[in-house]
């Protein structure tokens, strides 16, 4: 289709080959700009990703600070307490998955492990 509205759009005294070449130009640097496009679009939606891990694992961690200082005399035994320290854990491990370049980034989630026992 491409070939027969360039044949169309073609003066007659250009070869058959100049066109072919121009359409296979045109055709390389608009797949290369779809490319790089749609690695922005993959770039973007990593980052709100990210970012959305971030929220959520620093608001499990804000609701579980407020819990402890709230009920200093309770324990993780508590079931409200059980709740709060289970869901920052799920949180912190889908926070690790998404930001991968934290080093010593299993040391936390084991602290918060072993407040469970």
């Amino acid at each position: 289709m491409a070939g027969g509205i360039a044949m169309l759009a073609t003066p007659f005294g250009k070869p058959l080959f100049s066109t072919g070449l121009e359409m296979f130009c045109y055709s390389a640097v608009s797949l290369i700009c779809l490319k790089m496009i749609v690695r922005a679009i993959e770039e973007r939606m990593e980052a709100e990703e990210r970012l959305e891990t971030t929220r959520e694992n620093s608001d499990a961690g804000d609701a579980l600070s407020r819990w402890r200082l709230e009920n200093l005399d309770k324990d993780f035994s508590d079931p409200i307490g059980r709740a709060l320290l289970l869901n920052q854990i799920e949180k912190r491990k889908r926070f690790l998955k998404t930001h991968s370049y934290i080093e010593d980034a299993e040391s936390h989630l084991k602290y918060l492990e072993n407040l469970l026992r």
